[in-house]
């Protein structure tokens, strides 16, 4: 494991714990990198609740408000895309599978947007990433930050 935290403008600390290669006794290295996967939707929610809490988003408003050139995004509210209700497939399964290929947040989107497999939003929970990759870019059309900054 490895956790980097900085306080009040201080110098970045790093914390780790662990073995990065069980089999030869590598031990966790604060460069280390680790698939994290859907860790990362507590993130993107903490964020999204944080900036609602600061009166800079709406968790009702509707995605139109910052992606109005995605079909139907004006029946998408940013709260449907963290309860994964947004009616949108997931992008996964329309992707080639090339693992030297990276695709941007946006890419990933327009495939799912460019799917017959949507459904009406606020029905039933379908857990997918799609909601997650796009409530990534409404923080960071609200922030105007990167995600990851």
């Amino acid at each position: 494991a490895s956790l980097a935290y900085a306080k009040g403008g201080s110098t970045p600390t790093a914390l780790t714990a662990g073995l990065a290669d069980r089999a030869h006794g590598t031990p966790v290295n604060s460069d280390q990198l680790f698939k994290i996967g859907s860790c990362t939707k507590t993130f993107v929610a903490a964020a999204l609740v944080k900036l609602t809490e600061t009166g800079k988003l709406d968790l009702g408003a509707p995605i139109s408000s910052w992606f109005a050139d995605l079909p139907g995004a004006k029946d998408i509210s940013v709260r449907q895309l963290i309860n994964h209700r947004s009616g949108l497939p997931e992008f996964e399964y329309y992707i080639p599978m090339d693992p030297g290929r990276q695709w941007t947040p946006r890419q990933l989107v327009d495939i799912a947007f460019a799917s017959d497999k949507q459904k009406a939003p606020g029905g039933p929970a379908v857990y997918n990433n799609t909601g997650y990759v796009l409530a990534g870019m409404v923080i960071e059309a609200v922030t105007g930050q990167p995600l990851g900054a």
